[in-house]
């Protein structure tokens, strides 16, 4: 085992030595937990590439449905197929990555930095699309409920873009800086730049997190009113009504899943040196930052094939 201290292994007098596994897993006392860890993720990963691509090819091959749509120049996202877009490519970028740690390939500190922070801004993505493709399709398919749950167009825009391209010139360049300063032994420049990195995905990942449990309350009050609309007037709400509960389902997974990443994000961002230097905290740290994201991919799938999971729920009980 090296006893060389590094920006991403940090060894005692005694020899002991912990890994920053977001740059490496070997040589080091979290090796041996660490290794399954990423052997678990790229399998779940793995798993998820299959299933997203399999409801994504039938959402835009058999439903005629677009990831994105141009309205007045503007690309809009369609709340589900960008949502399952953006999840795709997260879970190929993780798969990768995961390949990388485990086999040890491309060690650029530089390089590893930026893959990983390329991998988490499509789990950002994945929220802040299905977010703002939510506010765009109600905006053209009932002026109504869109004036009662977001009022202004233009807002919805500006902070569409703010939300992609702020995270992106942010984090991904205090990532990379990082990486540099840390593969030329400018550790202290390299652990400022990492504590502004997560306090930045702390903001952004709280705010998403904020803006969309208040945006879903919101949009489920709009819902519910509707629903006591149309059933006044005997109209059948069945289909509106599971559309509902796809939407809660989806909102409370993705609030989860950006709460919990602003929470361990910022504390990272500020605790990072504490953390590498408890094994067991170290770990339980990775197994919920990598797992999160997978976690809420899993509640996004069974919010879109709703109707099927109920189908069988039905099944099951009844016959």
């Amino acid at each position: 085992m090296s006893q060389k201290s590094t920006f991403w292994r940090v060894c005692n007098n005694a020899g002991v030595c912990h890994c920053d596994w977001r740059y490496t897993i070997y040589d080091c006392k979290e090796e041996r937990s660490a290794i399954p860890v990423y052997i678990a993720l790229a399998i779940v990963s793995g798993i998820c590439i299959i299933v997203f691509i399999g409801i994504l090819y039938h959402r835009i091959k058999h439903k005629k449905q677009k990831v994105f749509q141009m309205r007045k120049g503007f690309p809009r996202p369609r709340p589900v197929e960008s949502m399952l877009m953006m999840g795709l490519i997260f879970s190929i970028l993780q798969t990768i990555r995961s390949i990388i740690m485990l086999t040890d390939i491309i060690p650029n500190t530089i390089f590893r930095a930026f893959i990983y922070e390329f991998a988490l801004q499509f789990g950002y993505y994945c929220f802040a699309c299905y977010l703002f493709g939510i506010a765009y399709a109600i905006s053209e398919s009932s002026r109504v409920m869109y004036n009662s749950w977001v009022r202004s167009q233009t807002i919805v825009d500006v902070l569409f873009l703010c939300s992609i391209f702020c995270p992106f010139f942010t984090t991904t360049s205090c990532a990379v800086a990082a990486g540099y300063h840390a593969s030329i032994g400018e550790n202290d420049m390299a652990e400022r730049l990492t504590r502004i990195q997560y306090y930045a995905w702390g903001f952004f990942c709280g705010s998403v997190a904020l803006v969309l449990l208040f945006a879903g309350l919101r949009l489920m009050r709009v819902l519910e009113r509707y629903i006591s609309l149309q059933e006044s007037l005997r109209v059948d709400t069945l289909k509106v009504r599971t559309g509902a509960l796809k939407v809660k389902m989806i909102v409370v997974s993705g609030t989860l899943c950006m709460g919990t990443f602003a929470l361990v994000l910022a504390s990272y961002g500020g605790l990072r040196s504490t953390i590498m230097k408890d094994t067991t905290f170290n770990i339980a740290v990775a197994i919920i930052w990598l797992f999160a994201g997978p976690l809420a991919a899993f509640f996004i799938i069974v919010a879109i094939l709703i109707k099927y999971v109920l189908l069988l729920l039905y099944i099951y009980i009844f016959f």
